[in-house]
């Protein structure tokens, strides 16, 4: 399963990108993933005042090893990006939420 990942993610597949990570003042090297728009493509966001907002959030997934971090940062395509989570198992592949930065 973690092989098909990799296919997935790498070069040839069309659908991966590679992000570069800010981390506090580290800047970390570039890492394979693939960006996908979760269902829900983003969400509204209401707030107690009765005005909303839409904010977009995307999945980073990568091999178990992609070493990323909530608050984490990247850039694709112009878009600026912040990790928001993590999920907890990787023995088959790193799924990671992103906001986009606005």
């Amino acid at each position: 399963m973690t092989a098909e990942v990799a296919t997935s993610i790498g070069a040839g597949s069309g659908l991966g990108v590679s992000i570069v990570i800010a981390r506090g003042t580290a800047t970390l090297a570039a890492q394979p993933v693939r960006i996908v728009r979760p269902g829900g493509v983003g969400r509204n966001i209401v707030a107690t005042d009765g005005t909303s907002s839409a904010q977009s959030s995307v999945e980073v997934v990568g091999l178990p090893a992609l070493d990323i971090r909530p608050r984490d940062r990247f850039s694709v395509n112009g878009m600026a990006y912040e990790v928001v989570s993590v999920h907890p198992q990787r023995q088959i592949d790193t799924v990671a939420q992103a906001k986009v930065l606005q």
